[in-house]
């Protein structure tokens, strides 16, 4: 059985503007060693949440890919790995829906990409076709959210080329990565499913 790719296009290397595959498919075993390269650094960990953790060790690819590839593990999540030629260079992924909470139409977005890959549009092209397939193929959710650091300039261009609204700033939502005294805010994205009835504010 052949494996199922979200989209695949092409994209030229930063490094000598070779030609290349951009692409996206489920995380595999063997992913290990690619994960760690890409995700081993501070300067992409600082945006994240703390489950993200730096360093990137070994056992910490595992514990992911153990998570990824365990399906009772994944319920209420869909995360895909972000590629070039096949090489894991970050992921995307919605977790939180379902459930039969009166939220579980919600769903939190979350992305990251390797540093050599910033700046050349890989986010929003990789986000684009990934909420495509969210709209798609997971009926219960209607509403999807991001957190993103107010300082996270590049993140929160990527949420609004989605089509998400800034909804408000959350003063002090988060610690400081490097500095868990110091608070720092962070902006609510969001975007409901095209379509969706939604009652009027009273």
């Amino acid at each position: 059985m052949s494996e199922v790719r979200l989209f695949v296009e092409p994209i030229r290397r930063p490094s000598n503007s070779s030609n290349a595959e951009l692409s996206a498919r489920r995380f595999r075993r063997d992913d290990a060693a690619d994960l760690i390269a890409a995700a081993n650094n501070p300067q992409v960990s600082r945006f994240l949440r703390r489950r993200f953790p730096y360093p990137y060790t070994a056992s910490d690819a595992e514990a992911f890919l153990d998570r990824a590839l365990d399906v009772r593990a994944t319920a209420g999540s869909d995360t895909w790995a972000i590629c070039v030629d096949d090489r894991v260079i970050g992921g995307m992924g919605v977790v939180g829906y379902g459930g039969g909470e009166i939220e579980s139409h919600c769903a939190e977005l979350g992305y990251w990409l390797a540093e050599p890959w910033w700046g050349l549009g890989i986010a929003r092209r990789a986000n684009t076709h990934f909420m495509n397939y969210v709209w798609a193929n997971i009926p219960v959710i209607s509403r999807v959210y991001a957190t993103i650091l107010v300082s996270n300039q590049a993140s929160r261009r990527v949420a609004e080329h989605l089509g998400m609204t800034c909804e408000g700033i959350l003063a002090g939502a988060k610690q400081d990565r490097s500095n868990p005294t110091l608070l720092v805010d962070v902006a609510l994205y969001a975007l409901l499913r095209p379509g969706v009835l939604r009652a009027a504010s009273r």
